[in-house]
């Protein structure tokens, strides 16, 4: 990975020059002015804040898409990025003359409005120390495959299916930036994207606010959007939520805004086509995004029923354009595994390196984040009858009010890890201001088409999140109407000054949570107190086993076993546990020696098994059983439980593969977080 510090001793003191920052931001920017130019056919109607923000999320989600497009030509992707890059460089000097001077143009602060910002500008310094420093533990995804699956298709120059890792079949249109930021500066200048979209983002809404007439009160929708503990979170990892959720939520303003317009037969001018830009990139950022668009659609069809015949054409326009943009997505997906929609979906689309089994597994998963889903069948799948999922579950309907409420200050159970036991950590939650914005519009009894369509589709997109997948950040997009809710409601509604005050005890709560989520120890490596290598190691116990895998000459390929962090190695690796993909074939090995023998045939030199996850009991027992450590051995009774369960019989295999010396420790000492062998 490329380095992106330079520290220079200055009389004593330590000058950290965030390279990654300035390079990345220097890309936001020209993509910024070369598709305010671009697209100024149908941007100028906006107002002129709203415009650049929007402008610039547009630019990188073309970008995005555009490289990916090109980039699945054999050997072909860093001609791609060079030429898209340079693309950019064009379209920015053909927009410099007429647009450069309101890139930064903002109005001089005042008042109350300047408290606003300053706390904006305080929020805003979160993620962005945030985005300088390695990632952790906490940024699970951002290691496991958001920055891995760029860094493998930079390593294969070109864009592949990557077997193991199902994830990079999703639609990557924000993801495929850090392309870019990985070879321009590595790591901080990948996540530095996601800082970037948070500031564009938080100026559309700032514009759209006060185009829809909230004035200088439009200052707290940016104000609220970042409160959000996921927005502000995020924002310094390289998730990609909130932009997916900006996509989304300025799709669905647009379209309410829309039918205001019908209702008083106004013109709607560019918003059809504004809206369909923002759709398709919704849903070429994220698979929920289709779900979100189709309600939106729905909405309208039903909201501009009693004028039918105007509403279709702008209707079929949006769908028509957003479809289209979002179809390399779901057309890359198709080619790489015959599914538009990989992994879901199994039972009706199937897919490559894929079955039944994994289907229940990754379903099962997705259901157990959140409340209300009752187990009324516990049966656990054997190697006899693979198709069997492991239970049953339904949903308890009056358990939605709980799901509200968890969404709102501790999401324990909607975010990893330990959702089943509401382990999970409060930066996921989407904020109880995002909540109130909407109780409160909803009884005031001054919501006009705009605001009525807003709740419907809120209403209707959490009932679909209640009924499949409970995860909070799934529900990100719901921040951005909110925010615009608030800065109009402030204004408008009777408890305006309550949503004020509300909206600024959220932020307070929001910096509490992260400076209690790390946030000091972050301040620590950008000023120099602690080394990023330090820092990573402390946060990811593999950090330390990838530094040793990185070093040892012997290693071509490491199978990775409970780990998914393969982004930190500079090695060939997959995810070989046997929920991933169909690589390794468990079900039909009955002894150790046919694991060794076919990944010996694979190519595979090591295989690396974490050791942190589970109890300790069961750590030794596995430990002992393999000759390792002396101690009480796997019990019959336990080996055949284990080897009849297909999602852990590999645990059985590896251990007699280690007793008979198949597998040898190649990682001294036995390292109780994990151990690297050798296939012998």
């Amino acid at each position: 990975m490329a380095t992106v510090w330079n520290l220079v001793w200055v009389e004593g003191a330590i000058i950290v020059e965030m390279v990654a920052l300035v390079l990345t931001g220097l890309f936001c920017v020209l993509v910024t002015l070369g598709f305010r130019g671009l697209l100024s056919r149908w941007l100028d109607e906006l107002d002129p804040q709203e415009a650049y923000g929007v402008a610039g999320l547009l630019g990188l989600g073309f970008v995005g898409t555009v490289t990916v497009l090109l980039g699945l030509v054999p050997g072909f992707l860093r001609f791609a990025m060079i030429g898209v890059g340079a693309l950019v460089v064009v379209l920015a000097g053909l927009a410099a003359k007429k647009h450069w001077g309101g890139v930064f143009a903002a109005k001089k602060p005042e008042g109350l409005v300047l408290g606003t910002v300053a706390g904006i500008a305080l929020m805003a310094l979160f993620p962005l120390v945030a985005s300088q420093v390695p990632s952790t533990s906490l940024d699970w995804d951002s290691l496991a495959y958001h920055l891995a699956v760029p860094k493998l298709w930079l390593e294969a120059n070109q864009v592949t299916w990557v077997q193991t890792i199902h994830h990079s079949n999703f639609p990557f249109a924000l993801d495929a930036l850090y392309l870019y930021g990985l070879t321009f500066a590595g790591e901080f200048g990948a996540k530095a994207f996601m800082f970037f979209v948070l500031l564009l983002g938080a100026r559309a809404l700032y514009g759209l606010a006060r185009r829809w007439g909230a004035g200088d009160n439009a200052i707290w929708a940016p104000l609220a959007f970042m409160a959000s503990p996921v927005v502000l979170w995020e924002s310094g990892t390289a998730y990609i939520d909130v932009g997916h959720g900006l996509f989304a939520g300025l799709g669905v303003l647009y379209v309410a805004e829309m039918t205001w317009r019908l209702s008083k037969e106004e013109s709607l001018g560019s918003l059809p086509w504004v809206s369909a830009f923002c759709w398709g990139l919704a849903m070429g950022t994220k698979l929920t995004g289709l779900q979100t668009f189709a309600v939106a659609g729905l909405l309208f069809l039903v909201f501009g029923a009693k004028r039918f015949g105007t509403v279709i054409k702008p209707a079929a326009l949006v769908a028509g354009v957003a479809l289209v943009l979002a179809l390399p997505w779901f057309g890359k997906s198709v080619a790489f595994t015959g599914n538009p929609v990989f992994p879901f979906f199994f039972e009706q689309l199937g897919g490559k390196g894929w079955d039944q089994w994994r289907a229940d597994i990754y379903k099962n998963e997705q259901q157990t984040f959140g409340v209300g889903r009752v187990e009324v069948k516990a049966d656990v799948a054997s190697s006899n009858d693979l198709n069997k999922p492991a239970a049953k579950k339904r949903l308890d309907f009056f358990q939605l009010g709980d799901a509200v409420l968890g969404l709102a200050y501790q999401p324990g159970r909607y975010v990893n890890p330990g959702q089943t036991v509401g382990g999970g950590f409060p930066t996921g939650a989407i904020g109880f201001v995002t909540l109130l914005s909407f109780v409160l519009w909803a009884v005031s009894g001054k919501a006009g088409p705009r605001e009525k369509f807003i709740l419907a589709w809120v209403a209707m997109t959490f009932l679909i999140w209640f009924f499949l997948s409970q995860q909070s950040r799934y529900l990100t997009f719901l921040v951005v109407p909110a925010a615009v809710l608030v800065a109009t409601g402030v204004g408008r509604l009777k408890l305006g000054k309550v949503l004020a005050g509300a909206t600024v005890l959220q932020a307070l709560a929001t910096l509490y949570v992260l400076v209690n989520f790390g946030y000091p120890m972050q301040f620590k490596v950008i000023t120099g107190g602690l080394s990023p290598d330090s820092y990573r190691k402390a946060g990811v116990p593999f950090a330390g086993m990838a530094e040793i895998i990185n070093n040892n000459n012997e290693v071509t390929e490491v199978a990775l076993f409970d780990e998914v962090f393969g982004f930190l190695l500079n090695k060939k690796y997959f995810w070989a546990n046997p929920g991933h993909s169909d690589r390794i074939a468990f079900e039909k090995m009955a002894s150790s020696d046919e694991l060794v023998d076919e990944l010996k045939r694979q190519g595979v030199s090591h295989v690396y098994m974490a050791l942190m996850f589970g109890d300790t009991a069961s750590r030794d027992r596995w430990l002992a059983s393999t000759g390792l450590i002396p101690g009480e051995t796997m019990s019959e009774d336990e080996r055949n439980a284990m080897l009849a369960n297909r999602e852990v019989a590999w645990k059985v295999l590896l251990a007699d593969a280690v007793k008979s010396g198949r597998l040898t420790v190649a990682s001294e000492p036995i390292n109780p977080r994990g151990i690297l062998f050798k296939v012998q």
